[in-house]
């Protein structure tokens, strides 16, 4: 799908007022790795300049960079670090411990990882950018690893040979929340550059709100900061760029709502809260820590040199991330479970906490050849090598119950709440200030070491056949090791962590070792005299294998239960390790021009995952069989089969003495499970899995996006504008449809954006809306309540949901020289 979402100023493949057919398609991008007309590139792609993102306003999340692409969701959790992308129904929430099924690249280095922050670019990246490049369908053989739906580089402005700069501010109302950058641009010679640019976030009001510690959980504070310097002289292009963010994030946050029981229809309500309780969405009264923060380390250094036959391209880049999440994960304080105490509902122990640190950090470097036409300019070749290596430690925290035992696993109404440490234990009171005694540990520690290394060989070739009849092909070995170890010991004591149920969590190790093909065909036929490109593609790809490193589940007791303890409806021991998931795609695409100042695309895909990477839990609640939190781990979940139809429309015009421009994208895509096993490779059997037949996870069945922009001279040298963005999306499920508790739909969410303003010179000012409909939706629900599909018993389970946030409406300064 090469053609350009529209922005403020004309689109850039249409630009030529003499000739808007011939100019489409002229951006030069590197999304087969060498420099190529977007023209001729016989591949869905979809290219977003900086002129357009500023068109539609501020960068807040990952959707303002991807939502104009067909096929392309963001999965918006309203924190960043566990926020994901999917591509073409290759969904997300899939494979929470695995990693993206989406191929993260920012300046051509891969960025992804396993864990936290590892699906979703980092604020940093989308800073400063001169364009993003997304490649939707399988793109593994030139990309490798986890492009098994498609690619997404975000690519920085570079330093240019000129003195230029913008300062820029924004500021919204209703959260507080000021945003200043900086960017300027130096020549020092004609063949040295220097580009310094910087950001920094201050907000001091949200819209999630914990009266308790009277902070906001919704909430982004921090700065980037970037330097760059690059040499040009010949056929040689050199840029180094180092960079840092170190940002406060908004936290994971979540509410109640529990429907009372209820004896007519036999729903049995919560254990810990039967008789309802529904929280405030926006107002939650918690006692521990929620945040969220990253830090990004980066040093990029990339070079071009042309060699008369070749372009020899080298990139190599350190990128050191670290991520820390707290979270009150009872979402509770004691005056809040003292009040529904009164009401009949024990409630949840209101000292549950979590805390982890996650760092990541990743050696990369890729060299390649990119061959100068040869045979008279028939033949066009590339061949290349690439090395990853990426060390990861991960340490968490978890605080439980000290009291809670085999016979009294959960609180009691009338007695107090057990808290503190080994050394200095407390009882709270609530309706009563007598605690039990201490009869479990106070919490578990975990601490897991991971090391993957990955090199991969590739090679690509493209021939002319006959005029504007193109075959192409791509071809990629690729070499993944993976290693980890993981000890799970007791908070404070550091002794081995038993389970109430019996048994202690063992230290455990594991390896993985696989070398991957991945290839691609390419057919096109581009017709003489036009810009109409017709294609044919196929192409295989995979995701990497890893481990469920912490990921232990505790042993059933038997019966007879003691009070409050039910059986588990299922159980599935999480299993050590998952293969790689293989994907086969298939695609049909058409591009071209409606007159001259009208372009189209329009694409049908068709996709086969085998081995599928799946998120499922082992079944187990304080309040059943195993006297454990429920324990979430990745499998092989069989095969998915899925297909979709995407379509795209753009087009600049003069209008009523000014230009008006628009794009709007739909795609229709399913995904659905047509084969799930029963045993694991090793003969274990494995519960939980999807129902055959069910839709996969987080797949919306329409992605709907239109932006609409008009810019005219209110004066001489005064220019007014207009920017409309509208994004719509309707079906899918948010998780996987399994035997216990039928998954639940996404809401369907319409969304509309508004800004306008002024330009004078160099100067710019602007009124930004957010969400003008004021729109509500759920984010997540962690849990629903349903009816068991196997035995039709009513099921009750924990219930969270988070929601979007409603309208804002902001001021945007910006000048430019």
């Amino acid at each position: 799908m090469a053609i350009m979402i529209a922005g403020l100023s004309s689109v850039p493949a249409l630009a030529a007022e003499e000739d808007q057919q011939a100019a489409a398609g002229e951006i030069v991008v590197t999304a087969t790795k060498r420099e190529e007309k977007l023209r001729d590139v016989p591949a869905s792609v979809t290219v977003v300049t900086a002129e357009q993102l500023a068109a539609v306003g501020p960068v807040t999340n990952t959707a303002d960079l991807v939502s104009s692409t067909p096929g392309v969701r963001f999965n918006n959790l309203a924190n960043q670090v566990l926020s994901e992308v999917s591509i073409r129904g290759s969904g997300t929430q899939r494979a929470t411990g695995a990693d993206s099924s989406v191929g993260l690249y920012a300046n051509g280095v891969y960025i992804g990882y396993s864990g936290s922050g590892g699906r979703n670019f980092a604020p940093i990246d989308s800073f400063d950018v001169e364009r993003v490049e997304v490649l939707t369908g399988p793109q593994s053989a030139l990309y490798g690893r986890n492009a098994e739906f498609g690619v997404i580089n975000l690519i920085s402005a570079k330093p240019k040979f000129e003195t230029s700069g913008e300062v820029a501010s924004t500021h919204t109302i209703e959260t507080s929340q000021t945003i200043g950058s900086l960017i300027a641009n130096f020549k020092v010679s004609d063949s040295l550059a220097v580009r310094v640019s910087a950001q920094g976030i201050d907000q001091n009001g949200g819209f999630a709100y914990n009266p308790t510690r009277d902070t906001y959980y919704d909430v982004t504070q921090g700065y980037i900061v970037r330097g760059q310097i690059r040499f040009r002289s010949g056929d040689l292009d050199v840029n180094l760029l180092a960079q840092r963010q170190d940002m406060d994030l908004p936290a994971q946050w979540s509410s109640y709502t529990f429907e009372p029981r209820n004896t007519t229809t036999g729903y049995p309500g919560n254990p810990a809260f039967p008789n309802g309780f529904f929280q405030d969405p926006r107002r939650i009264p918690a006692n521990g820590d929620d945040s969220a923060g990253q830090i990004v380390n980066n040093l990029h250094l990339s070079a071009d040199y042309d060699l008369g036959w070749a372009n020899l391209v080298g990139t190599a880049s350190y990128r050191q991330t670290i991520v820390t999440q707290n979270v009150d994960v009872d979402r509770l304080d004691v005056e809040t479970l003292i009040a529904q105490q009164r009401l009949g509902n024990r409630g949840l122990w209101p000292f549950q906490q979590t805390t982890s640190r996650l760092e990541t950090k990743s050696y990369y470097i890729d060299m390649h050849l990119a061959g100068a036409p040869a045979m008279n300019g028939k033949l066009t070749w590339l061949a290349g090598f690439e090395y990853l290596s990426q060390p990861q430690e991960a340490n968490s925290t978890a605080t439980q119950d000290p009291c809670a035992s085999r016979t009294v696993p959960a609180l009691v109404i009338g007695r107090g709440v057990c808290g503190g440490t080994p050394v200095a234990p407390t009882c709270t009171p609530l309706l009563g200030a007598t605690c039990f005694p201490v009869a479990s540990p106070y919490g578990r520690i975990n601490d897991n070491r991971n090391r993957y290394k990955s090199w991969a060989a590739y090679a690509s070739l493209k021939y002319e056949l006959v005029e504007g009849l193109n075959l192409g092909g791509e071809l990629r070995y690729s070499k993944d090791t993976k290693s980890a170890t993981s000890q799970t010991r007791q908070l404070y004591t550091g002794a081995l962590y038993p389970f109430l149920s019996g048994g202690t969590i063992p230290d455990n190790s594991y390896d993985y070792d696989a070398g991957e093909w991945s290839y691609s065909a390419t057919a096109s036929y581009k017709i003489p005299g036009s810009e109409s490109l017709f294609y044919a593609k196929l192409g295989r790809g995979y995701r990497v294998g890893g481990f469920n490193t912490g990921a232990n589940s505790p042993p059933l007791i038997l019966p007879p239960y003691p009070p409050g303890v039910v059986a588990a409806l299922t159980y599935a021991p999480a299993t050590p390790s998952y293969g790689s998931e293989h994907n086969m795609g298939y695609e049909l695409g058409f591009k071209g021009g409606l007159g001259r100042r009208t372009f189209f695309s329009v694409a049908a895909y068709w996709n086969r995952t085998t081995d599928a990477l799946t998120s499922v839990n082992d079944g187990c609640a304080l309040t059943n069989a195993c006297l454990n939190t429920v324990v979430n781990y990745v499998v092989n979940a069989g095969t998915v089969k899925g297909w979709g139809l995407e379509g795209q429309v753009s087009g600049v015009y003069n209008l009523a003495g000014g230009k008006f421009s628009f794009n709007t994208s739909v795609s229709h895509q399913r995904a659905r499970f047509s084969f799930v096993p029963t045993t694991g490779p090793n003969g274990e059997r494995l519960n939980g899995l999807p129902i055959v037949d069910t839709e996969i996870a987080q797949n919306p069945s329409w992605l709907v996006d239109a932006t609409a922009n008009y810019k005219r001279e209110i004066v001489q040298g005064l220019d007014g504008f207009i920017n409309l963005h509208y994004h719509g999306q309707w079906g899918g499920r948010q998780d996987v449809t399994v035997s216990v508790v039928p998954a639940f739909p996404m809401d369907n969410f319409e969304t509309l954006d508004l800004r306008a303003g002024i330009q004078f010179e160099g100067l710019e000012i602007a009124f930004v809306g957010r969400n003008l409909t004021n729109e509500t939706h759920r984010l997540a629900q962690f849990s629903a309540n349903g009816t068991n599909t196997v035995t039709g018993q009513q099921v009750a389970v924990l219930s969270q949901q988070r929601l979007s946030l409603p309208r804002t409406y902001g001021i945007e300064l910006k000048f430019r020289w």
